[in-house]
């Protein structure tokens, strides 16, 4: 595919935040009719974003609080053990 024109992108940016106004939808709307290639490419986007949302808000674990756990035991020294 050829390079996404700029205000596309923009216009995306905006749908999958929410934050897309009624004109720049039209606008997406008939860029989308233009072409199935530009269905398609739509498409991955649609999946792409689902896909980082659902990762980015289920995510199980809180990286800055697991640091805080794990840098204690990795400063440590490492103690004499005689067996």
């Amino acid at each position: 595919m050829k390079q996404i024109p700029a205000h596309i992108e923009s216009i995306l940016v905006a749908l999958f935040s929410g934050e897309a106004t009624d004109s720049e939808v039209k606008i997406l709307r008939e860029w989308l009719d233009v072409s199935p290639e530009h269905r398609k490419w739509m498409e991955t986007c649609r999946t792409t974003n689902f896909i980082l949302k659902t990762y980015c808000s289920n995510s199980r674990y809180d990286v800055d609080e697991a640091w805080k756990r794990v840098r204690p035991a990795l400063e440590k020294k490492p103690s004499r053990r005689v067996y």
